[in-house]
Order: C-alpha cells, then structure tokens, then sequence
C-alpha cells in the first residue's frame, strides 16, 4: 500500500474513471496508477428523520456497487453513514 500512495503524485486525468453508481448519495472513482486500481467509494446516507425505505434502499445501492467492485484489488469504502455504533438499547430500526 505504501507504494501506491507514494506514487499518489503521478495521477493524471487519464488515470482517473468516474464510476456510475446511479445514486446522488454514492460517489465512485477508480485510480490507476501503474498496474495497480484503486477504488475510492463515497457514501452520504440518509440521516435520521428520512423515511426507513429511502435509508434501505440507498444501502442496497451501496450493496450493489460493492459487489460490483469486488473484482478490483483494493476498494476504500467511506463517507458518512449516519448510523450510530453505540448502546444496543440507543439503536434505531435502521441501524439494526
């Protein structure tokens, strides 16, 4: 891993897709550099006060796109997820 982010530098535009990932809360961008791929996946879920099937079927998106990508050698998966890694009793419905 090291080696790849020392050579972070060398990126140009042509070494960088956009990767559809038909949702506006998920964005998703592949880096090659060299002979190695990158995918870098961004979520923004959505927060408390949205309706449960909104919040589910972004998740299922991510879900999709992930196993989509699994091909690829590395994926870095972060972003916000709203969800809350607490005290059982605190859980909500979506973040069980």
């Amino acid at each position: 891993v090291t080696e790849v982010f020392s050579d972070v530098h060398n990126i140009t535009n042509d070494a960088v897709e956009l990767i559809d990932t038909y949702s506006d809360r998920i964005a998703a961008i592949k880096v090659s550099l060299h002979s190695r791929q990158i995918c870098v996946v961004h979520v923004y879920l959505p927060c408390n006060g949205v309706p449960l099937e909104s919040f589910k079927s972004e998740i299922d998106n991510l879900h999709d796109l992930v196993n989509k990508l699994n091909k690829d050698p590395h994926v870095i998966l972060l972003g916000d997820f709203n969800s809350r890694l607490s005290d059982k009793d605190s859980f909500s419905a979506r973040d069980r």
